[in-house]
């Protein structure tokens, strides 16, 4: 995992704990340009999962990962 990887992940995992559903612009920690986030929630088997996709129009970082943990609270599914 490279640094940039490792520096939106951070965020995510960050984003992840919160209270409420956290997709909305976020400062990029790689410019400080306005960050993308969206969560999403999907069903594999019988197991309901979720991802993340994370885009920066100004420097063009862009990253999409799928967590093995089930879906927080705040993330509104038909998977539950």
């Amino acid at each position: 995992m490279d640094h940039e990887d490792k520096l939106i992940d951070e965020l995510l995992d960050n984003l992840i704990k919160s209270d409420t559903d956290p997709s909305e612009i976020h400062i990029c920690p790689m410019c400080e340009g306005e960050l993308h986030v969206w969560f999403g929630a999907y069903k594999r088997l019988d197991e309901s999962l979720f991802g993340a996709t994370v885009e920066c129009k100004l420097c063009g970082i862009q990253m999409a990962t799928d967590y093995a943990i089930p879906p927080p609270s705040w993330l509104n599914t038909r998977y539950r």
